[in-house]
């Protein structure tokens, strides 16, 4: 197990309940983002993927041993304007990391891949899947999916891209779908969806994400270079909705048929590889984290 970690994208919402963790079990990390790092927090500096310069100051300095590599523009809907922008910090910087992990002799790479790695799927599917993403985002996680491989084989470093299903919970900042029910509902305002009812989705909570990327980080032997990572199986948003109509019963919520145009429509991701070897386990039941969200978002 890597002794100081580096990790990256600290200050955004995976990055930053992989840090709780990290803290919990008492292993050592600098944590890095631009500007999004808390003021006081010992444990994150502020620097750039883009910066391999300063990468490499921090690597020697901190005696940095392995990365955890969760920074990124982290989802389709973001930097669609600027594609350009997304391949640079998504593929430029994930290969800043990998010479960090090359030159250094780092000991382990773990890899926030996404879903939208593979794009539309027809039937439920493992890890061997054929990747033909749809957007920028997708294509720039599948494009670091195979360089994180290739730099494992050619320089024996020990790689894993963990696939992270739609990740949720009360710090994310992007569009969510479900995180717009609870906060409708906590300002009793109603939820009104033109369509997606019939979009099947499977919400991974932030602290099950932590703990797959905790796990990868820890394990002894690695198996495979890619695990799905997953929530509880696949449900439709109209019934994501019921969910939330149950644990919030104020909740007024309108969803048309269809799909959702901003996703991949994709069937469920087997998590069975990642329970195998890494012991992962979706532990967070939808129902109480969606009252601690409300109450977190209403406090």
């Amino acid at each position: 197990m890597a002794a100081h970690v580096l990790l990256t994208g600290a200050g955004g919402l995976v990055g930053r309940a992989v840090a709780a963790r990290l803290r919990e079990t008492g292993i050592t990390f600098t944590g890095i983002d631009t500007a999004r790092c808390h003021p006081g927090d010992r444990d994150s500096v502020e620097c750039d993927v883009r910066d391999i310069h300063r990468l490499h100051e921090l690597v020697i300095d901190r005696c940095i041993t392995g990365i955890i590599h969760c920074g990124a523009y982290s989802g389709p809907m973001l930097g669609a304007d600027i594609p350009g922008s997304v391949v640079a910090v998504n593929v430029r910087g994930t290969t800043n990391l990998l010479e960090l992990a090359r030159i250094h002799a780092l000991t382990r790479f773990v890899f926030c891949s996404s879903v939208s790695a593979v794009g539309p799927t027809e039937k439920p599917c493992g890890e061997d899947v054929m990747l033909h993403p749809t957007t920028i985002y997708g294509a720039t996680k599948a494009a670091c999916e195979h360089l994180i491989a290739a730099y494992g084989e050619s320089y024996g470093i020990e790689t894993v891209c963990l696939r992270l299903a739609a990740v949720w919970g009360p710090n994310r900042a992007t569009v969510c779908a479900l995180g717009t029910m609870i906060k409708d509902a906590v300002a009793k305002r109603e939820t009104r969806f033109e369509r997606g009812g019939d979009f099947p989705t499977q919400y991974l909570h932030v602290d099950d994400a932590a703990e797959a990327i905790f796990l990868a980080l820890t394990a002894n032997t690695l198996p495979q270079r890619v695990y799905n990572i997953a929530g509880e199986s696949a449900m439709t948003l109209s019934d994501v909705a019921d969910k939330v109509r149950a644990a919030l019963p104020n909740a007024r919520i309108e969803i048309g048929p269809g799909g959702d145009p901003m996703y991949d429509w994709q069937e469920e991701f087997l998590i069975t590889a990642a329970r195998r070897d890494l012991g992962f386990e979706p532990r967070v039941r939808m129902e109480d984290r969606i009252r601690a969200f409300a109450q977190a978002v209403s406090a």
